[in-house]
């Protein structure tokens, strides 16, 4: 256990593309089905292109070290959830879950809450919402 809080996430398998990679995380790290969710999506989008699978836009996209010469690319997204989740959290997984608002992002004396943590959930919750909105997932194809 890292002792930190981090947003939900996983790695691509090599059988799966990111769409489908965010539903399992997603059901594994917190026992929400994406069905049970709306995404955050912008107001102006592509909302259909031929021939091809169009997945969501997500929040941010970033690249981080995770240990030395161990790096780690972010795809975050921004969902919504009305309700309990339908099923437990995987029997591997952190149970330590909360959200946190603006104000206490930015609360210094909040312990374990990475700095880059801060900053991106901060700018969502001050700005993204404004120019976004909440979006059924069934827009979005798992193929």
């Amino acid at each position: 256990m890292l002792g930190t809080y981090l947003q939900f996430g996983g790695h691509v398998e090599l059988d799966e593309n990111p769409w489908q990679t965010v539903a399992h995380e997603v059901l594994e790290e917190t026992g929400y089905d994406l069905n049970q969710l709306k995404i955050m999506q912008p107001k102006s989008r592509l909302r259909k292109l031929t021939g091809v699978t169009l997945h969501p836009e997500p929040v941010i996209m970033l690249s981080h070290e995770f240990s030395p010469g161990h790096f780690h690319t972010d795809i975050e997204y921004l969902f919504v959830a009305t309700g309990e989740p339908s099923h437990a959290v995987g029997n591997d997984e952190s149970t330590d879950i909360r959200a946190f608002s603006q104000a206490e992002l930015m609360d210094e004396s909040i312990p374990n809450i990475p700095e880059n943590i801060r900053e991106v959930g901060s700018f969502i919750l001050s700005h993204r919402l404004i120019e976004w909105e909440p979006v059924d997932v069934s827009e979005f194809s798992l193929d």
